[in-house]
């Protein structure tokens, strides 16, 4: 993206997914010691079953950086689901704390506390509880190999953005999710701070369903997301405004928008730039940019350079015929047959109403 004309500054709203590691297998020799089998280490592995995932792209991303591991066999089992042990793994690597696990040594109370963690994974959990990643009291019912929900993977990465001190400053934003009222309370701002910086998203039908069990493919999608709409970028911030106009002409998509402090930004957008861009609930491909509408709340993620992550525009609202809002009635009068209403709304405006 490019920017024009005037003052720029860019946030960044996205979309969101995930996918995950795999499970190493723990093997005691004859001495009782253990003895990890790591899958391949290298970070340039190639897997040969995702070259038709949709993932595919942010599972090479996630694999490179050292994210996610494949099979011993080559493969990576996209549709996998994700285990709790492997998010947190996972989490713990892109928050940069390698290096500490390799470090860590286990005391005798951590190889007690941990005995239901393989052995390979246990400096990994105890790096994830010393920085808060994972609670003490979460520990106990902990279970390793159960498939991480939706949910419980928002809790794991708030987390870390906690860790990182990165707060979206968004108070008014909450995606209406048709089931919110299944989600967990504890899970509550998890779900609402991933969501409108662009780590997850929701489904077609409006659902964002918190009990879903995450795959594999769909963990790498989210930590790419995490990875660079958070983690590197930390001083990401979210525009609010209005969308002023949008024009599309020789295939660059212009946007102008308005800020809540009246404040004008334009954007460009062309096909090859990797800013995600939303319309409604659905990521616009480029043969689909004319149907943006003017008119509409409009939302940025900007990362530190002041470059836009994603751009989330919501359609024009249609004129209602009517209007609806609360207020206090202050008085009633009959008066030859008509009755006459006195109301107060919310914002201290009188309203008189005749039946």
């Amino acid at each position: 993206m490019r920017k024009w004309i005037s003052i720029l500054a860019l946030c960044v709203f996205t979309t969101s997914i995930w996918a995950g590691i795999a499970l190493a297998q723990k093997d005691q020799n004859a001495n009782g010691s253990f003895k990890g089998k790591h899958f391949n280490q290298s970070q340039d592995q190639r897997f040969k079953d995702v070259d038709q995932d949709w993932a595919r792209e942010d599972i090479e991303k996630a694999s490179k950086k050292g994210f996610v591991k494949g099979y011993e066999d080559g493969t990576f089992q996209p549709n996998k689901p994700v285990s709790s042990l492997e998010t947190l793994v996972i989490l713990v690597r892109a928050a940069g704390l390698e290096e500490q696990v390799e470090d860590y040594e286990l005391s005798n109370q951590d190889l007690r506390s941990l005995k239901k963690i393989p052995y390979w994974a246990k400096a990994y959990v105890a790096v994830a509880l010393e920085e808060g990643i994972l609670l003490e009291e979460e520990i106990k019912t902990f279970n390793p190999n159960q498939g991480a929900k939706r949910y419980q993977v928002c809790i794991y990465m708030q987390k870390v953005l906690d860790k990182f001190n990165i707060n979206p400053e968004d108070d008014d934003f909450m995606e209406s999710f048709i089931d919110n009222h299944l989600f967990p309370l504890e899970a509550h701002k998890s779900i609402k701070n991933l969501a409108r910086l662009g780590v997850v998203n929701g489904y077609p039908d409006g659902s964002f369903a918190p009990t879903r069990v995450v795959k594999r493919n769909e963990m790498a999608r989210m930590i790419n997301y995490l990875d660079k709409n958070c983690i590197q970028n930390s001083e990401a911030y979210v525009l609010n405004g209005t969308l002023s106009e949008a024009d599309l002409k020789n295939q660059v998509l212009y946007l102008s928008v308005i800020d809540n402090k009246d404040k004008k930004w334009n954007f460009t957008v062309e096909e090859d730039d990797e800013i995600l861009l939303y319309y409604g609930r659905q990521q616009l491909e480029f043969d689909d940019w004319d149907r943006i509408e003017a008119g509409g709340d409009v939302r940025v993620l900007l990362d530190k350079e002041q470059e836009a992550i994603w751009i989330k525009v919501a359609p024009p609202e249609e004129e209602a015929d009517y209007l609806l809002f609360k207020g206090i009635l202050e008085k009633v009068d009959l008066d030859d047959e008509e009755l006459n209403l006195n109301i107060v709304d919310s914002k201290n405006k009188e309203w008189n109403f005749s039946l």
